[in-house]
């Protein structure tokens, strides 16, 4: 499943920030001329980030059908997993981050269409509605140069309550006496979980009055006249014009697998000195939501070294120097870890802090996640995750630094140790150079580059105490630190073993 995230996309969602300014349209500009085709379809957006559906044939993971809106009425749109196959639908089909109904330009031509959700069915079940679903504007704000999609939200985790300009059939929202029955969040996303089929119905109504002298005008024109602007507005250019936007590449930074053996040997730490360094690594690029592989290697080390030297880990976690100025809502999730073809079991969520819980302005601010951290417990003030800052959950208690038995067995003797984790809360998507494919396990790295660093280290044992943390470039190593304020840590003296210094550096919490 993991390898098959990237394919996600995730654009219109992340950029869903606030209630007044929602997710960004997937339809593009399209005249309002009363030869337009209007089509509605279900936006959605599984939690997890994947599988996924915005009408975008290139990039959607779901099946999807479209509704033509023809006038006031009943329609139905749905969504099929069957393609992703049983394991996927039992293991990955739960929840969702958003979920709305979509009808691109429907706004400029008819500013008086409600949408009405009618039911909501995944497969035979029937999902209550808590709440009234009410229909705006995709902005809010219309201004002139945009296309105006009519939209509802089913389930947009970013928003609550109603928009200024939300109405339903009696009007505009903030006018009824039951204005606050109505809400961005009309159903529970833990309802949705292991679908195949997941379908919505709903009534049009507000069309009527739009509908007749627009009829008339068109009777004017010829048949072929009309298929011909239909068929070559804008609209239809949509997936080009959205995938164009979309392949636009931003770095947010170079994210490695910061490791400390449980024998403070072997290491990487990025710090660029090979007689530190001495595992190799694979960097990952992050460049959008979507999912990453990092690893460190240590083949170089030869197998005697391996079997005598390789045993548990002092230190583990995920270092994206520099992302925390840029990108302070970017979200890590740690989706698993294997040592050679070893699970290591996960017993704790993990949560995304900055390096520096004190952001001085002088320093570089790197985004990490804590894996194993020795040095401390729980979770950090700045604690952040999916569903938000840590402390404001109620399952805040199942986060921790130290999301690993470090004695798990897994972690003995291995040669190479990868950690696959999900990038969200980014306004943009993964980039992606060419067309992924899900034959191998390759098609996860398309966006990743690798770095190694040859190890030239005997294969003598070094040991070390830790010394008091320096400050590092983003480029260099970031040292560890506590993630808890209440956990301390000791100060000592740097040994030196072999025929090289390797320093292990440990922080306190500022």
């Amino acid at each position: 499943m993991n390898f098959r995230k990237m394919m996600a996309a995730f654009t219109a969602i992340a950029t869903c920030a606030s209630l007044c300014v929602p997710a960004m349209a997937f339809a593009e500009d399209t005249e309002a001329t009363e030869s337009t085709a209007l089509t509605a379809y279900l936006d959605f957006t599984n939690s997890g980030w994947w599988p996924a559906f915005h009408n975008d044939p290139e990039n959607d993971t779901l099946k999807g059908t479209v509704a033509e809106i023809t006038g006031d009425g009943s329609y139905t749109v749905s969504l099929s997993a069957a393609d992703l196959g049983e394991e996927a639908i039992q293991n990955s089909i739960k929840g969702a981050e958003f979920m709305a109904i979509y009808i691109p330009g429907a706004e400029a031509i008819y500013p008086n269409l409600v949408i009405t959700v009618d039911k909501i069915t995944a497969d035979d079940k029937e999902i209550p509605l808590i709440k009234k679903n009410f229909t705006n504007c995709e902005l809010e704000k219309k201004e002139a140069d945009r296309t105006y999609t009519t939209r509802t939200n089913i389930y947009n985790q970013w928003a609550s309550g109603y928009t200024s300009d939300a109405r339903c059939v009696d009007g505009l929202v903030s006018e009824q006496p039951d204005a606050e029955d109505y809400d961005a969040q009309i159903i529970d996303p833990a309802e949705l979980a292991a679908w195949t089929n997941l379908t919505v119905e709903f009534t049009i109504t507000g069309m009527t009055a739009e509908e007749e002298p627009t009829e008339t005008e068109t009777e004017t024109e010829t048949e072929t006249e009309t298929e011909t602007e239909t068929e070559t507005t804008p609209a239809e250019e949509e997936p080009t014009q959205e995938t164009t936007e979309k392949q636009e590449k931003i770095v947010v930074g170079n994210s490695y697998l910061n490791f400390v053996d449980g024998g403070w040997y072997p290491t990487f730490q990025n710090t660029g000195n090979p007689e530190s360094d001495t595992l190799e690594a694979t960097f990952a690029e992050i460049t959008g939501n979507g999912t990453y592989t990092v690893k460190v290697s240590a083949a170089a080390l030869g197998e005697e070294t391996i079997a005598n030297s390789v045993s548990g880990v002092e230190f583990m976690a995920i270092y994206v120097p520099g992302a925390e100025k840029d990108y302070p809502e970017m979200v890590l999730t740690v989706d698993s870890i294997k040592a050679d073809d070893k699970e290591v079991a996960l017993i704790a969520k993990n949560f995304t802090n900055c390096e520096l819980e004190k952001k001085e302005e002088d320093r570089t601010y790197t985004t990490r996640t804590n894996i194993y951290n020795q040095w401390a417990s729980g979770y950090t003030e700045d604690a952040r995750c999916v569903d938000g800052l840590v402390s404001e959950l109620p399952n805040a208690d199942e986060y921790s630094c130290q999301i690993i038995d470090p004695k798990d067995e897994a972690l003995n003797g291995w040669t190479t140790l990868e950690v696959t984790f999900t990038v969200s809360g980014l306004a943009f998507d993964k980039y992606i150079e060419e067309e992924p494919t899900e034959t191998t396990e390759s098609t996860s790295t398309t966006s990743t580059t690798t770095s190694t660093t040859k190890s030239t280290t005997a294969t003598t044992k070094a040991t070390t105490t830790t010394a008091k943390a320096a400050s590092t470039g983003s480029t260099g190593a970031e040292s560890p630190k506590t993630g808890d304020a209440s956990v301390p840590v000791a100060a000592g003296v740097a040994a030196v073993a072999a025929a090289a210094a390797l320093f292990i550096t440990k922080k306190k919490n500022d």
